[in-house]
């Protein structure tokens, strides 16, 4: 067990402790994991209906997992930021038809977490401190890698406005609250950016396929 415990480490478990959570807060903790391991310990089962808020007052309800409509077998290598706080996690990344299933790596190839999603049921169990909300890192991963016309009725359904601009090599996406951007993705080829401007964090992912 490490006893080093980052200003980051300790603030983020105060907010996950006092239910001040948002879409990336179950990932920032993560992170955490390569100077806080805490305990392994498993997270009861949630149902896909379980509201995540996009924003304090709004929730969005994750799309069932099989409406990604296509099969995606990757390995991520991910920088994170939370203010001035980087980190960095890798992860296994399998997805289509029978479910999503996550994997998290630190950087020494130990396990961090795991995440499956199907049947319209959650399972997540993790080395990180514990109250973990795994819908949270759900639906950023939907907002980023689910068809539009899914995302943008997921959104909409919630009463935030969608938009999706194709580019060559990928497309950006902007999800408003009224007038104001506050969630961008930015996909170039096999780079994935993540930008939470409401929350001030975000994530860069870099893709290869499973080999």
């Amino acid at each position: 067990m490490l006893n080093l415990v980052s200003t980051w480490t300790v603030y983020t478990i105060w907010r996950l402790k006092n239910n001040l959570l948002f879409p990336g807060a179950g990932i920032a903790v993560l992170f955490s994991t390569g100077i806080l391991i805490l305990s392994c310990a498993g997270t009861p089962a949630a149902l896909r209906d379980s509201p995540v808020y996009v924003t304090d007052t709004k929730p969005v309800f994750l799309l069932p997992a099989e409406a990604i409509g296509h099969s995606i077998a990757i390995h991520q290598s991910i920088e994170g930021y939370y203010s001035s706080q980087t980190y960095f996690l890798e992860a296994i990344v399998e997805a289509g038809g029978k479910g999503i299933f996550i994997t998290g790596l630190s950087s020494f190839g130990t396990q961090v977490y795991s995440l499956a999603f199907h049947d319209s049921v959650i399972e997540f169990s993790s080395a990180a401190a514990g109250g973990i909300k795994p819908e949270y890192m759900l639906a950023d991963f939907e907002l980023c890698y689910f068809p539009s016309e899914q995302v943008a009725s997921m959104l909409r359904n919630a009463g935030f406005g969608f938009e999706e601009i194709m580019q060559e090599k990928g497309f950006t996406r902007r999800i408003l609250n009224g007038d104001k951007v506050i969630i961008e993705i930015l996909r170039d080829g096999n780079v994935m950016q993540y930008r939470n401007l409401l929350r001030g964090y975000g994530y860069s992912i870099q893709e290869e396929p499973l080999k």
